[in-house]
């Protein structure tokens, strides 16, 4: 699976996840951790697919081989460019042509289906000293286009807000035409989520367009100005503040945050 890294990537693996039947059983793994340990990487995999391994027989191929075969698993090799791309001595020696190997062979199986996540195609890459060893089909990302972007907005917005643009075609129009114009678009899409969900619907609608380009100029100022330079998310640390509040999973951090405040500020003693 092809394509850059982002937001974008991150949600399409989660929705690979949730459309997966109970069933199956899914183990997705960053190479991006683990590139400098091969061992620790079999535990992670193993872990999650709830096997055991003796210390001797940490290596792929043993693994596999511990699976059921009446049983459908799916592995997600995320950031495959870690190995790949490495120089030979930034790389765990385990993650040798026969690791390569093995996955190439994993398409081959009935029950295991695998997803190396990779930002290019490794055709013509040379991999401890052999040219494209990795064989897999290559598929590619696409960005969404105008309809699928204006059926994300479902994603991002509360059912109010969603339900009031797709009543207000004007609206919906000029943020999906901003949105089509992103490098980032999911990273937008969630800033300006949470800005227009801010807003209180009766009170503040007549303003959404006014508001748009201030906000695009903010996220523009705030992620662009410096070119790829990294900038933290509030939204983590907003994540972590409503975990220990009790709030375990919140579609919208900044709103939940919001909230949470008001009821605690509202709350009797």
């Amino acid at each position: 699976m092809i394509g850059k890294d982002g937001r974008a990537r991150d949600i399409l693996l989660e929705d690979i996840k949730k459309m997966l039947p109970a069933e199956v059983v899914l183990a997705k793994v960053s190479l991006k951790l683990w590139h400098k340990n091969h061992n620790k990487l079999i535990k992670e995999i193993a872990k999650k697919l709830h096997i055991r391994l003796a210390s001797q027989h940490l290596n792929l191929p043993r693994l596999l081989e511990q699976l059921p075969s009446t049983q459908t698993t799916v592995l997600i090799f995320d950031y495959f460019d870690a190995i790949m791309d490495r120089p030979d001595q930034e790389l765990d020696k385990k993650y040798d042509l026969s690791f390569i190997h093995t996955i190439n062979h994993i398409k081959d199986m009935d029950a295991i289906r695998v997803i190396c996540v990779t930002k290019y195609a490794h055709k013509n890459h040379t991999f401890r000293g052999n040219t494209s060893p990795l064989v897999l089909l290559p598929e590619d990302i696409r960005p969404l286009n105008y309809t699928e972007l204006e059926h994300a907005w479902k994603r991002f917005l509360t059912a109010d807000w969603h339900t009031y643009l797709l009543e207000h075609h004007q609206e919906l129009r000029e943020l999906t035409e901003l949105a089509e114009k992103q490098t980032d678009v999911v990273k937008w899409m969630e800033w300006m989520a949470e800005r227009i969900c801010y807003q209180d619907l009766r009170e503040k609608k007549k303003e959404l367009l006014e508001n748009l380009k201030t906000w695009h100029n903010e996220y523009k100022k705030k992620f662009e100005r410096n070119g790829n330079r990294k900038v933290l998310d509030a939204n983590q640390g907003i994540r972590k503040q409503l975990k220990l509040w009790g709030i375990e999973k919140a579609i919208n951090p900044f709103i939940e945050m919001v909230k949470a405040i008001s009821s605690f500020l509202t709350k009797k003693s």
